[in-house]
């Protein structure tokens, strides 16, 4: 089973249709490993995704942008296959890069 900001995966198909989003939306997606630890049946990566949004992505047009993005997995392993994982990225920041929200922080000029 995964678990992602969005929710929870249902299978395989789940799975699948959760990637084919992200692919969909940034198909020049690299991911690459900074990190990664492994004890028992468990293993944690943390990693750092970069893309272009190119295509739609929860309603969100294509902006173009270029977008780098931190995140963390954690996955637990049975008979040689992942059996549960739980995959948390910084969805704020992703949000930021493509202009779906504004920067977090006091507006120019405001005062406490």
């Amino acid at each position: 089973m995964g678990h992602t900001p969005e929710g929870v995966l249902q299978g395989h198909a789940g799975a699948r249709r959760h990637y084919d989003t992200y692919v969909a939306a940034f198909p020049d997606t690299k991911i690459g490993i900074d990190g990664m630890v492994a004890e028992g049946d468990k293993v944690s990566v943390r990693w750092t995704a970069t893309g272009t949004h190119r295509g739609e992505l929860e309603g969100i047009a294509p902006t173009g942008k270029r977008v780098t993005v931190p995140g963390n997995l954690a996955v637990r392993i049975s008979g040689g296959k992942v059996v549960e994982d739980h995959n948390l990225w910084d969805t704020l920041k992703l949000a930021q890069q493509i202009g779906a929200v504004g920067q977090v922080g006091r507006a120019k000029g405001a005062t406490r």
